[in-house]
């Protein structure tokens, strides 16, 4: 009996130690003032090549090309007055098409496209006490194609039409607001005690830390993060020297044997997880300029090989104005759940440059979303979610004409996913979505759709 009362100490000890991580309330932690840049390389190529044989018809082939290239680059901010994230990417594509008979082209389709994407978004708390905001956000849109055609219109190649297009695009932004309250990422609060908690079950540690000291260790987890390294390996040595030194210099720990070291590299490979806290109300105010320059021409050989040429020029000038009102919430529930709510609504004026286009109108769009739901995350390894959305749209035209009719749409959905990670870089998803929509234009009535959609994936991030 005398043996047993060493274990239910060690038990009752156990429980309530934790029980102390149980309360802890992930909504007082603020994230430190951390500054992150991060950018993405992205290449795909897709090359096709297909034959076909007839008996009565000549013979059939395609090919076609179609390679992208992609760079990412993003930058985020925090410290206790400002929270402000910039984005950019450059892409270019490249795609060209093929189509023969008889040896003999028939299609020859040549389409190139860069395009440059960037913007900034930046709040501005007027006090240090999370309450009251300023915010501006300008954002640009950079966009050239460049498409070549040329169709042979019949078998003997009597009538040949080569097409030539390039398309300018040019999209300046700006967007300014405020609002009231502040959202805080948590997540490396939570990591820290994962791994605070896990090595004390292995009895690794000295003494649990207390809440002042568990924040120090969240906020150097935070500043691991947010470092950039070229060689993924180099990082994470540096990531787990520099944790077992903060955990020595505190004292937590004093046998740094290979159960510790596996026990480390366990919960930081796997305890990241995406936890916020905190509500939100934000106004917004902002206007778009979309200026598009065509260049069009067309020549079509006829029959009696004589040219026929349709060359058009054209500047293309519309305005847009644009109103948001959005409440973000997110709410810690202990350590295992996290409950998010949001509010969105819109208004957004168009107005179209009906000199180059006559079928162009102003119009508008008044919409609205809410959305409802937890996140479940039951391990290191495993996380859930479940939640519910409406969403409200209405398009409202100045004129109604063909094609231009005053419409409204109404769609609710639910949606459930689980996740689960074998390793850092392997993870299994399965995810369902249900949705009904309902749309009603008053020049046909209405329509309704029901979709049930389910999914499954493996993701393998090789770097």
């Amino acid at each position: 009996m005398k043996r047993i009362y060493p274990v239910i100490a060690f038990l009752f000890i156990s429980y309530f130690s934790f029980a102390q991580y149980e309360n802890f309330d992930l909504s007082k932690y603020k994230l430190p003032e951390i500054k992150r840049h991060q950018l993405d390389f992205n290449f795909r190529y897709n090359s096709g090549n297909y034959n076909y044989d007839y008996d009565e018809t000549p013979d059939h082939s395609y090919f076609d090309l179609d390679n992208n290239l992609r760079l990412d680059y993003s930058y985020d901010r925090n410290t206790p007055r400002v929270q402000s994230n910039g984005w950019g990417s450059f892409s270019t594509t490249t795609n060209l098409d093929r189509e023969k008979y008889e040896d003999k082209e028939k299609v020859k389709d040549d389409y190139s496209n860069f395009r440059i994407d960037a913007g900034f978004q930046k709040r501005i708390y007027t006090n240090n006490d999370d309450r009251w905001f300023l915010l501006w956000s300008p954002n640009l849109n950079v966009s050239n194609s460049l498409n070549r055609d040329q169709d042979y219109l019949d078998y003997n190649y009597n009538l040949i039409e080569k097409y030539k297009s390039r398309y300018l695009t040019f999209q300046p932004g700006l967007s300014v607001g405020g609002g009231f309250g502040r959202i805080e990422q948590t997540s490396d609060a939570r990591r820290a005690i994962y791994i605070v908690e896990d090595l004390y079950k292995k009895d690794k540690l000295n003494r649990l830390p207390d809440e002042d000291e568990l924040i120090v260790i969240a906020n150097k987890v935070a500043e691991l993060r947010n470092q950039r390294f070229f060689d993924a390996r180099l990082r994470h040595i540096y990531e787990m020297e520099s944790l077992d030194s903060l955990l020595n210099t505190m004292n937590l720990v004093s046998d740094n044997d290979m159960g510790y070291s596996t026990s480390l590299n366990d919960m930081w490979s796997y305890g990241h997880e995406s936890r916020y806290s905190g509500t939100r109300i934000q106004a917004e105010v902002g206007g778009r300029l979309d200026y598009r320059f065509v260049k069009e021409k067309t020549e079509t050989d006829d029959y009696d090989h004589s040219t026929i040429t349709i060359e058009d020029d054209n500047i293309d000038y519309n305005e847009n104005f644009n109103f948001s009102l959005a409440l973000d919430s997110y709410k810690p529930i202990g350590l295992k759940w996290q409950r998010y709510f949001f509010v969105h609504l819109y208004a957004n004026k168009y107005f179209n440059d009906t000199n180059v286009n006559e079928w162009a109108v102003d119009f508008k769009i008044i919409s609205g979303s809410i959305s409802y739901g937890y996140d479940w995350f039951f391990n290191t390894r495993t996380y859930a979610s479940f939640g519910v959305k409406g969403h409200y749209s209405r398009y409202d035209y100045d004129e109604e004409e063909t094609n231009h009719y005053d419409s409204n749409s109404f769609n609710p959905s639910v949606s459930g996913s689980l996740n689960y990670y074998f390793s850092p870089r392997l993870k299994a998803s399965l995810r369902v979505h249900s949705d009904y929509t309902w749309n009603q234009n008053e020049s046909s009535s209405y329509n309704k759709v029901f979709r049930f959609i389910s999914s499954a994936s493996l993701n393998y991030a090789i770097f």
